[in-house]
């Protein structure tokens, strides 16, 4: 076990800087050297994020790629050379030594320490330096149908959450958004379906439905600026019939 003294930092160009610690060898012959200037990586750009991982700097660029390169080395040179991890991301959770990341269609795939199965991969490899998948893609069907979703469906407690946006305007309802108290409206005034006034406090979760407060087994939640709600409530609450085909991972949707 080594302590990570490596450390970065986003400037206002999206340019990367480390300074701190780079690191070589391994438990008694683990050695560290100190750089403590920062210095400006020039081979990466387009930085919306940075991390530190086991002995390696994880950078998710404002394109959605994901790059990698180590600073297990004595010293850590301004334009070290980064790899490709993979592309259309669009979010990172990361651990000390490994991290998760969820691509544009909903997947999630793990990298890095992995000897107690905490990449969900379904196995106890040691290390994993090419990503692997957790979850596959989630399709929504809408009487058969395929729906384009504004980003990926999420498991949660169970349940699958969709983006709001993705069924309601579908259907024809307008969705609004209060950006400083984070609560989005939906209405739907259709003749040909039931008509109704959602709206949804993002800050605690609490939901109503035509002015009756919903109490939800899993609260409704926003990630990455896109606001969930459970695709089982979404759909009964227009009175359709939900299914989810696990086997070939598809929800599928039939209007009454």
């Amino acid at each position: 076990m080594y302590i990570q003294n490596a450390k970065l930092a986003k400037d206002n160009q999206s340019r990367l800087w480390f300074w701190g610690s780079t690191v070589t060898g391994v438990s008694d012959a683990t050695t560290y050297y100190e750089q403590p200037a920062p210095i400006l990586l020039t081979s990466i750009e387009d930085v919306e994020e940075a991390y530190i991982v086991e002995r390696s700097l994880i950078v998710l660029t404002t394109h959605g790629q994901v790059y990698e390169t180590t600073y297990e080395r004595e010293l850590m040179p301004a334009d070290p050379s980064f790899t490709l991890l993979a592309s259309g991301v669009a979010r990172i959770k990361s651990g000390g030594r490994h991290l998760i990341m969820q691509k544009n269609d909903g997947s999630l795939w793990g990298w890095g320490v992995n000897k107690n199965a905490e990449l969900g991969h379904g196995d106890y490899e040691f290390m994993y330096r090419v990503p692997v998948p957790i979850q596959a893609p989630i399709s929504v069907l809408l009487n058969g149908n395929s729906i384009q979703l504004t980003n990926g469906a999420i498991i949660r407690g169970g349940q699958a959450f969709i983006p709001i946006r993705s069924i309601f305007e579908q259907l024809g309802a307008k969705v609004a958004w209060d950006n400083t108290d984070k609560i989005a409206t939906i209405t739907q005034t259709q003749a040909e379906i039931l008509s109704m006034t959602i709206e949804v406090d993002y800050k605690t979760g609490e939901l109503t439905l035509d002015g009756k407060t919903i109490h939800l087994e899993n609260k409704a939640f926003s990630s990455a600026n896109i606001s969930y709600l459970p695709l089982r409530f979404i759909s009964e609450s227009l009175g359709a019939q939900v299914d989810w085909v696990q086997q070939e991972q598809i929800i599928m949707i039939t209007m009454q």
